[in-house]
């Protein structure tokens, strides 16, 4: 009886020891997956030039100087020559995008001529099964509608226009049928490569950039001007950033 006793009492012990060590991965995980999505910055959610990096790694905005200087046929929200560019690296099944998603629509309506929203493609696949195939659908709501209807496929997947049981590939269907594409062409084009290379690339822009996690936002204004904001913060910062870039 001892010996069963003792056994029990071991047997016990181990199951805990591996509850705890389950519960310590399980968190790392999502502390890894958390910074994925927000990004690494600093507690105010802006990265304003630091004093010299340690090594040769580039500070925040060296690297955000490496963006690709953005073209009129990127997807430009506003006025195309607005003073200040606001690039925004996204991804269609990020929390955090879809938070930062309205308050981007308020600050380029309440600068209205003077910020232009760029949006550049950055699914962050290990993460979201669903981000690239979204981020190919919006491509192929632009080549169907244009712009317009680019804008309104991100905003109808920011604003959960999904159905419980839908595959994605339904729900986008259901969403470009719901702006106004036609869905045979639609599902044609879902059905193809065409658009993974695009995508690709601007992956790696923004990677070269130093974007680690979405939403990746870099900001100027026409004089060169750079600051970076990796994550979602609240409407008040955003456009405090806005003020001090139009300020210089």
């Amino acid at each position: 009886m001892e010996n069963e006793s003792k056994s029990s009492s071991n047997t016990n012990k181990i199951f805990i020891i591996l509850l705890v060590v389950a519960a310590f991965v399980i968190g790392m995980l999502w502390q890894k997956n958390q910074a994925l999505e927000k990004g690494q910055g600093s507690g105010s959610g802006i990265i304003t030039p630091p004093g010299p990096v340690s090594g040769t790694q580039p500070d925040p905005i060296t690297l955000a100087k490496n963006a690709k200087p953005v073209s009129d046929t990127e997807h430009i929200r506003g006025d195309k020559n607005a003073p200040i560019t606001w690039i925004e690296y996204s991804d269609l099944e990020c929390p955090y995008c879809k938070q930062i998603h309205p308050d981007l629509l308020k600050l380029v309506d309440a600068y209205k001529g003077k910020v232009r929203w760029v949006f550049r493609h950055f699914p962050l696949e290990s993460i979201h099964a669903n981000a690239k195939p979204l981020a190919v659908g919006s491509e192929c709501a632009n080549e169907l509608g244009g712009e317009t209807a680019f804008w309104k496929f991100i905003d109808a997947v920011y604003a959960d226009s999904f159905t419980a049981g839908d595959t994605i590939t339904t729900t986008m269907v259901n969403v470009a049928q719901t702006i106004g594409v036609n869905k045979a062409q639609f599902q044609s084009c879902l059905s193809t490569t065409k658009y993974a290379q695009k995508i690709s690339d601007e992956i790696a822009d923004g990677t070269k950039a130093g974007i680690q996690g979405t939403p990746g936002n870099i900001i100027m204004n026409a004089k060169g001007d750079v600051e970076v904001i990796p994550g979602a913060y609240p409407y008040e910062q955003l456009k405090a950033v806005v003020e001090r870039l139009l300020s210089k």
